[in-house]
């Protein structure tokens, strides 16, 4: 973080849901000011939710057979692509 010489004060966020486990949602993040530091958590909570989602989907995903020696996965049709 490239912080001038004569800042002393960073602000910190920290973002978790009531309804989610806390060790696997939440966010964190620092600023020069509040609104930067929330805006950072916001961020992080929003791509571990993303990736969260990605992973599920991948578990879900049925192997296919492998065309022309590339194996393919075949995602159920109500999953919704990101």
């Amino acid at each position: 973080m490239n912080l001038p010489r004569n800042c002393f004060i960073i602000q910190h966020c920290y973002i978790s849901a009531k309804e989610l486990p806390p060790t696997e949602f939440y966010g964190y993040g620092f600023g020069l000011t509040v609104q930067k530091a929330v805006c950072a958590a916001s961020k992080e909570f929003v791509e571990r939710i993303s990736e969260y989602a990605k992973d599920k989907r991948r578990k879900n995903a049925q192997k296919v057979e492998p065309r022309n020696g590339v194996f393919c996965e075949k995602f159920p049709k109500n999953a919704r692509s990101t």
